[in-house]
């Protein structure tokens, strides 16, 4: 099972590398290619790596550079988790905030001491042709050409404690109206569920905003965002897809 997981999660970075020419891309699609990301990773170094993924319902719609994060995401496995003898954890977490959207990628590895800090923002703040911090020089410089000076990259490290590094953009959502349709799955079924998301996902102008195991879950977080499609279940526990359908009229007409 976990070669063939490896098998499909290169399969879907190849897809993911090569295929369409959008420069910014939904933050849903490189999350999906971060998780592929991590499913080698951790066939890699096996016990060694724990990863938590945080992503707010509404930023998954904000629009991104593409492969703005797995640069970011190899730099803490490769400086946090690799180096420590037990391995150690990575958490991704994505939020909007006075409009604004922030990506964190945070490790508890060896982190860094006050001057290698200011070394290393050196480097990455640095206009010249520096050698040290490429990946996160790139970055920082494709949100700030991308979005304005006023964006980029932040780090914040305390030795022994890990790095946390935060990419800053604008909240800027790809709605309906500019090609956008955002759909839900409600299904208790796993296979079902993550096998719409995986099918639909992507294709032309769909993007799968949430997939939810039960109606009340769904209800719950629906409140707080606006999908165009919903694809559920009828048969489901606690409340039936007809039921939880009804239930979204009565919000509405309130």
């Amino acid at each position: 099972d976990d070669i063939s997981d490896v098998v499909v999660s290169l399969g879907d970075i190849l897809k993911y590398s090569i295929h369409g020419k959008d420069v910014l891309v939904p933050l849903n699609e490189e999350v999906q290619y971060i998780e592929s990301y991590l499913c080698i990773q951790k066939n890699r170094l096996e016990d060694r790596l724990c990863t938590s993924m945080e992503i707010q319902k509404e930023a998954r719609a904000c629009m991104v550079p593409k492969l703005i994060l797995q640069p970011m995401v190899e730099n803490a496995i490769l400086h946090g988790i690799e180096p420590m003898k037990d391995g150690g954890r990575v958490r991704i977490t994505a939020g909007l905030e006075q409009q604004n959207l922030l990506i964190t990628i945070e490790d508890n590895g060896p982190g860094m001491a006050p001057e290698e800090l200011e070394q290393c923002r050196a480097a990455v703040y640095s206009e010249s042709g520096a050698t040290d911090s490429i990946g996160m020089r790139n970055v920082h410089r494709r949100l700030r050409l991308h979005f304005g000076e006023e964006y980029g990259l932040a780090i914040e490290s305390r030795h022994q404690e890990g790095t946390i590094v935060t990419l800053r953009m604008p909240g800027t959502r790809l709605s309906a109206e500019q090609g956008q349709m955002d759909i839900v799955i409600v299904d208790d079924e796993p296979k079902i569920r993550n096998g719409l998301s995986k099918l639909l996902d992507g294709r032309g102008n769909w993007h799968v905003t949430g997939t939810y195991a039960d109606a009340m879950d769904a209800l719950k977080n629906m409140a707080f965002c606006s999908p165009d499609v919903i694809i559920t279940d009828i048969k489901m526990p606690e409340i039936n897809g007809l039921d939880m359908i009804d239930r979204m009229r009565e919000t509405d007409q309130e």
